[in-house]
């Protein structure tokens, strides 16, 4: 169900969600509308925004739907503003492009997709994460270390030994999906929508025997960055307890100083002392050479024990 707003500046509409049943959820999002009549195709997929509408639905609580009717071919497209990152959009003086693609055409299957949006987004704004984290996990086919579908099952592998923590989507049935992690051939990523996103970057070295069960470990690490910058620290720690002296990851100093953040709100200092011990017991000389300093600095962040 939708009601038109007349007095809000830059809102349209506001839609709330009902179940199959008919009844009312109480989960509502904006909409913004754009209309166009240029038969230009190519220029359906540009909405330019002013910059202070911009700003004024990136302040919002509520997310913004903003979609596109194509008057020529009645085509309607819809993307989330919450996807929208003005660092990287074309700028011209007091405006800003927003840009759809052909993948945000509307479907029969979009009602349900923008409900299970709605529902993430609740929860990511909320900071109380369900445990375990559900996630998806694309990773592009032209990464050269190893084949995608041999990561893929190793990733798997690992985060089955943390099933009360995060547990990995079915390929088939990624809408469930609190996290996006994307595995590139320079990069990792991972996307909380409107709770932001962390990137780690492949600099390591990893020997051939070790490569695959190496990267599964940084994206399962950075996957728990993305997790305490929510704010759970507690699962963040957690899962760098398990699997953080396996990756080349903890060697990033960003990473360390992070990593010990978790630990030290959570109140785990016993914990991340045991990781200290787990790093330098391990066979990566990488990984074990950060062990002292990221025992010094535990038990500065904590006192002296």
């Amino acid at each position: 169900m939708s009601r038109r707003i007349y007095d809000d500046y830059g809102v349209d509409e506001e839609v709330e969600i009902f179940s199959a049943d008919g009844s009312a959820t109480g989960r509502t999002f904006l909409v913004q509308l754009k209309g166009m009549d240029n038969k230009d195709f190519g220029k359906v997929f540009a909405v330019v925004l002013r910059a202070e509408t911009t700003a004024y639905l990136g302040a919002r609580d509520l997310p913004v739907l903003i979609v596109r009717y194509h008057a020529p071919t009645e085509a309607l497209y819809a993307r989330w503003f919450h996807r929208f990152d003005p660092h990287y959009a074309e700028r011209e003086q007091q405006s800003f492009t927003f840009r759809l693609t052909e993948d945000d055409l509307w479907t029969d299957a979009t009602p349900d997709a923008l409900a299970m949006d709605v529902e993430r987004y609740r929860i990511i704004r909320s900071r109380r994460l369900p445990l375990p984290l559900q996630f998806s996990l694309d990773v592009a086919s032209e990464f050269s270390l190893v084949s995608p579908e041999a990561l893929r099952l190793e990733v798997r592998s690992l985060v089955a030994q943390a099933s009360d923590l995060v547990r990995l989507s079915d390929r088939d049935a990624p809408w469930g999906a609190i996290a996006q992690v994307k595995v590139t051939e320079d990069a990792t990523y991972v996307d909380f929508d409107a709770g932001g996103s962390v990137t780690t970057h492949h600099t390591f070295d990893y020997s051939r025997p070790e490569v695959i069960r190496g990267f599964a470990n940084d994206v399962v690490c950075t996957l728990a960055l993305g997790i305490g910058k929510l704010g759970d620290v507690n699962a963040a720690a957690r899962l760098m307890l398990r699997f953080a002296s396996g990756s080349n990851l903890i060697s990033d100093p960003e990473a360390l100083f992070r990593c010990v953040g978790f630990f030290t709100q959570a109140h785990r200092v016993v914990d991340a002392l045991r990781l200290a011990d787990a790093l330098q017991a391990s066979d990566n000389p990488e990984v074990a050479v950060v062990a002292p300093l990221f025992r010094s600095v535990t038990l500065a962040a904590n006192g002296p024990r």
